[in-house]
């Protein structure tokens, strides 16, 4: 291990909170997927641009631009784990008291910025009773079919639903 290097101080909220409007500014360079040498030469020259408003704006400890985007890339992390555990303490059987999470302005800042990267996109063949009707007139042949409802105003209520499918 390196005794030279110096471990720094710990980034406060006020902090984070500046490093998240810095990147929701240049949210389309930063988080672009593209890794093309003009890209990654703009992403460079990006975290350069917030290492020097950053440390504009925060003149109490000086910030590297390699710092500042392993701390996003940290509070990042972070977000999607938590996120994560959300998800799957929702999709688990059983009862028990609902899961209280308590999402912080950064873990919103960044499900703002990530939007479909942090909750994924939702299912085109995803059988929901709201959105699709059942035929279960072939049933005894083994012909069932569904088809997408178009046009529908209102929400069939789902435990009407399954009723409805099991006792046809």
């Amino acid at each position: 291990m390196n005794k030279d290097k110096k471990r720094s101080v710990n980034f406060s909220a006020k902090e984070e909170g500046i490093l998240i409007s810095l990147i929701k500014k240049y949210r389309s360079v930063i988080e672009c997927k593209l890794t093309d040498s003009i890209n990654t030469t703009e992403k460079s020259n990006c975290w350069k641009r917030i290492e020097t408003e950053f440390n504009a704006i925060n003149c109490e400890i000086f910030r590297s631009q390699k710092v500042l985007h392993k701390k996003y890339d940290n509070i990042k992390k972070r977000a999607k784990k938590k996120f994560a555990e959300e998800e799957c303490y929702m999709r688990t059987t059983g009862g028990g008291p609902p899961m209280d999470v308590k999402w912080t302005e950064t873990e919103n800042s960044i499900k703002e910025i990530l939007g479909s990267r942090m909750e994924g996109f939702p299912s085109e063949f995803d059988y929901d009773c709201s959105n699709y009707v059942i035929d279960t007139s072939g049933a005894e042949n083994g012909n069932m079919s569904h088809s997408r409802l178009s046009g529908v105003e209102s929400k069939i209520d789902e435990s009407e639903c399954s009723k409805d499918f099991l006792t046809k």
